[in-house]
């Protein structure tokens, strides 16, 4: 009886045709997991971010508002903190310094931030308070200007963990007057415009801002995390 059997030649075409496949899948595979998990942990901290302000507003007896805590200071981001099981509590810039260095004379803190697409940033002016909670969520706080309310820096990662960009694990909030948290990018908010859309959360726009409004359209478009720029 004649055996029938692949030669060893048709099973290293085989190996090779299948490596191929998979090399050009698993990149994109492995970027999607990603992303859906940017997803799970932006709502997540967007939850969590806003009970603590819920019950801060509850407790305290007057809502959280720009007008209510000292201008420029860390009063905000101290009476904030304390709806938080924290890791570390740096003061208003102690995590993260936007001129800081490391041993090894790289850049570290906000201004190893990127923009939604991945040029150089602006994030050093989130300098009112900084603190890791314990889910390693990193929180940095602006209360310095009317124009800004008190705005909310949220790594969703945490500031150790890529891809440490607006508009992918880098999301901002801001406080209205009645004490309400809403994401950037929604009305009422600082960039809550189409211009504030087309600037600050565009593919093709080069401000250092780019991404800052992307919080509103993170929470609202079913496909955002999809079509994140690389």
């Amino acid at each position: 009886m004649k055996i029938q059997a692949f030669t060893l030649a048709e099973v290293l075409i085989t190996l090779g045709i299948i490596g191929i496949v998979a090399s050009m899948t698993m990149p994109a595979l492995v970027n999607l997991t990603q992303n859906k998990e940017l997803e799970t942990q932006y709502k997540q901290a967007y939850s969590i971010i806003s009970q603590a302000l819920n019950r801060l507003n509850s407790e305290q007896g007057f809502v959280a508002n720009y007008d209510n805590y000292r201008a420029c200071t860390d009063d905000f981001a101290k009476a904030y903190k304390e709806y938080f099981v924290k890791l570390v509590d740096c003061g208003k810039d102690g995590c993260s310094s936007s001129t800081g260095k490391d041993e090894d004379g790289k850049e570290t803190g906000l201004d190893k931030y990127r923009s939604f697409t991945g040029n150089y940033s602006a994030a050093g002016w989130l300098d009112d308070g900084q603190y890791t909670v314990a889910n390693t969520m990193f929180i940095a706080v602006n209360h310095c200007t009317p124009l800004n309310k008190i705005t909310i820096g949220v790594d969703v990662n945490g500031i150790n963990k890529k891809p440490n960009r607006f508009g992918h694990d880098f999301f901002l909030f801001q406080i209205q007057e009645d004490g309400k948290l809403l994401p950037m990018g929604a009305p009422g908010t600082t960039q809550g415009n189409d211009y504030g859309f087309s600037q600050y959360c565009s593919i093709t726009s080069n401000t250092v801002y780019n991404g800052m409004a992307c919080t509103y359209r993170a929470l609202t478009d079913k496909d955002y995390f999809k079509n994140l720029p690389k």
